[in-house]
């Protein structure tokens, strides 16, 4: 339900666009901050999810797989009505990393991360959840 206002959110907007000529500049600013919120909850999910597999299910054992596995296991696992649209993928068309971390207190635990809208990874405008296992 929330994705669909979203989604309609972002066809008033374009349609505001083509009728009252918003600059582009201003009318991609909207794009991107409505696909910032999808992607949040996109990346919620795909943490939770993983989360339960692995840092309940298994005592905290996540596995360091290759990206595309990782890739993989979201397709495989991620439920959606739109089967058009490959949900191991950002909607700027860049796949989910899965990273393990290690804090100072010597936490074990995971982050998802979409590279955001400037497409690059490790940058200030990625899209990330953290979760640890204690």
């Amino acid at each position: 339900i929330m994705l669909s206002k979203i989604f309609g959110i972002g066809v008033v907007a374009f349609f505001i666009n083509k009728s009252v000529n918003v600059g582009e500049e201003q009318f991609s600013f909207f794009v991107n901050f409505t696909k910032n919120i999808v992607v949040s909850i996109e990346i919620k999910g795909i943490s939770k999810m993983i989360y339960i597999d692995y840092v309940i299910s298994h005592d905290c054992n996540i596995p360091d797989h290759a990206q595309e596995t990782w890739s993989e296991y979201i397709r495989a696992n991620m439920i959606s009505d739109d089967q058009s649209r490959d949900l191991s993928q950002d909607h700027w068309d860049n796949h989910y990393q899965v990273n393990l971390l290690s804090n100072d207190l010597g936490q074990e635990g995971f982050e998802v991360r979409s590279a955001g809208p400037d497409e690059e990874y490790q940058t200030s405008d990625d899209v990330t959840n953290k979760k640890y296992c204690y």
